[in-house]
């Protein structure tokens, strides 16, 4: 929230706005904000000794990890990067030429050295991706643990061999299966808001569907 054409944070207005129980947390909040490439200190005593450490590693100022992924990935200038984990982040840094700034609409962050100090971040992408994957093969999953669980003709041994070994092949079969349907020919619809819309308009509150 903070940004620097309002000296900082949002003034006490726009929290009481949100929600009058916030009225004063400005004033207890942060007044500065740092990029990851400034030392926040160095490692301490007790976790030099405990990862065999010296105290003069430094340690940075911490980043959101969609950022890092994509400054792991080496991203440059106009270049797009797709950090895809649990959700996907779509990022992308542009210089900062002490021109006026242009907010992007419908994307769901921007901010000034928030990837790449001295460049502008820019993000967008969806709430859901991984989890999706992780909730669908759980739910697919939940028979053979009622079933192949609590079966007779099996040892728990080979129960539990049995239900690893399904749960994990559950989402490539499905992929095999899926790429032989040509697209648009089930007249199934889906919506990917799960865990609502990140963009374009991030809307937090929305819902997903699959219809058809």
């Amino acid at each position: 929230m903070w940004h620097s054409d309002f000296g900082g944070l949002p003034p006490n207005g726009f929290f009481i706005a949100l929600d009058p129980l916030l009225d004063g947390l400005v004033e207890r909040m942060y007044q500065e904000t740092y990029t990851s490439d400034i030392p926040a200190g160095h490692l301490s005593d007790e976790w030099a000794q405990k990862l065999g450490l010296s105290t003069e590693v430094v340690v940075s100022v911490g980043a959101f990890d969609a950022h890092m992924g994509a400054v792991g990935g080496q991203i440059e200038p106009y270049y797009l990067s797709k950090v895809m984990g649990t959700s996907t982040c779509d990022i992308l840094v542009a210089p900062m030429d002490g021109g006026e700034e242009r907010l992007v609409s419908g994307i769901c962050g921007q901010a000034d050295g928030s990837v790449i100090p001295g460049m502008l971040g820019l993000e967008a992408g969806q709430s859901a991706f991984g989890d999706v994957y992780a909730w669908f093969k759980n739910l697919l999953a939940w028979t053979l643990d009622e079933v192949v669980g609590k079966s007779l003709l099996l040892d728990d041994n080979l129960k539990q061999q049995l239900i690893e070994e399904a749960a994990a092949r559950i989402i490539p079969e499905l992929t095999t299966a899926a790429e032989q349907i040509p697209p648009g020919t089930t007249g199934i619809v889906a919506l990917d808001w799960l865990n609502g819309r990140r963009t374009p308009d991030a809307n937090q509150a929305l819902k997903g569907a699959i219809f058809g």
